[in-house]
This record gives structure tokens, C-alpha cells and sequence, in this order.
């Protein structure tokens, strides 16, 4: 029995004095109230136990869905055989030519716009200067603000056919800007605009 009790127990029996209660009497009543003690404590305990489960379940939620893209693998895409056609993230869409490769960095998103590429694609960019779309292919790199081109790097040559829009690609300590229907390649070293 803790102190409370012990307490409320002694000012009952001084109560009780004066009111000529019998023994049984006494007896229910003090059952009924160390019964609603112990009621509440298991409810506040589970009261408790509760509130915590539900803390740690919005925080792992709050976690999964703040830094999910830090703890992805990179996202490869092969065509193989057949074209193979993405939706980004950010809106764009790519289709990778037969035997091509798209790899979107990990944390590829509306801010940071990175990808790696092999073989023959043709990208249609959202939109976005604040955040550049930009592609490391063989050797040279292509900065997209938001356009549409076909960029062909498969070890034999590098070419970016601009359909519209601005690209800027840098190559060789070097920067190249094509404005539509310009095209920029590069065989046997030798770069032509």
C-alpha cells in the first residue's frame, strides 16, 4: 500500500467514526476505490505505452518519407532489345533507344537533376532553370534548363541533335551551346557544330 493510500485510509477511519459504518460496509467501499485506483494506473499505463507506440510510428513515418532517397540504391534502366520509355520524377520523359542505359542518381528529384547515360535516347526535359537536368555521358556532359533533343553516346560517337529548347555541353574544358535544330558531335576526338 503506498503512502497516498495509507493516508486516505487513516482520514476515512477518522470519517468513519463519526458516521457509524459497519465493518463490511467499510470493507465494499474501500474495495470499490482501490479497484479504481488500480483501474486507472492500467489505464495510464496503457495510456502511455499508447502515446509512445504512436510517437515512434510517426517518427518512422516522418523518416521514411524526409530521407527515403538517401537510402535508395541508384535506378538503372536498360532498354535491351526493345525502346524502352520512362516517366521521371520531375516530369520528364525519356525513351532509351534499343540496347541504352539511363542511371538516375540517388537522390534524383525536382532538385537535384542528375543522370549518367549509354547508347541512344531522346529526352523530353521538364522545364525547371533553377535546377538543370544534366547528363554525364563518354566523355562530355549535356546541361538541359528543359528541351527536347536526341543524344547518342555509345563508344563509337557522341551526338546531341536539339529538336527545341537550350542545351549547353561541356566537353574537354570546353562549352558548347546548340539552339534548335543545331547538332554537336564528336568522332575521333573531333568536335563539330
Amino acid at each position: 500500500m503506498s503512502n497516498k493510500q495509507t493516508e486516505a485510509e487513516k482520514v476515512w477511519k477518522e470519517a468513519g467514526e463519526n458516521h457509524h459504518l459497519d465493518e463490511i460496509t467499510v470493507a465494499r467501499v474501500w474495495g470499490r476505490i482501490f479497484q479504481r485506483i488500480q483501474s486507472f494506473r492500467r489505464r495510464r499505463k496503457y495510456a502511455g505505452i499508447a502515446a509512445a507506440a504512436a510517437l515512434l510510428f510517426g517518427l518512422g513515418f516522418f523518416l521514411r518519407n524526409s530521407f527515403a532517397d538517401q537510402f535508395k540504391e541508384q535506378m538503372v534502366f536498360e532498354s535491351g532489345e526493345k525502346q524502352l520509355s520512362l516517366n521521371l520524377k520531375d516530369g520528364s520523359t525519356v525513351l532509351l533507344l534499343p540496347h541504352s542505359k539511363l542511371v538516375l542518381h540517388k537522390q534524383f528529384s525536382r532538385k537535384t537533376r542528375a543522370a549518367e547515360f549509354f547508347g541512344s535516347g531522346d529526352f523530353k526535359i521538364t522545364e525547371d532553370a533553377a535546377h538543370p537536368f544534366v547528363i554525364a555521358a563518354k566523355g562530355f556532359e549535356v546541361k538541359v534548363l528543359g528541351t527536347q533533343f536526341l543524344l547518342i553516346s555509345d563508344g563509337n560517337r557522341e551526338e546531341v541533335n536539339l529538336k527545341k529548347g537550350l542545351v549547353e555541353i561541356l566537353s574537354e574544358n570546353k562549352t558548347w551551346k546548340l539552339q534548335p535544330k543545331e547538332i554537336w558531335e564528336r568522332t575521333n576526338g573531333e568536335v563539330k557544330q
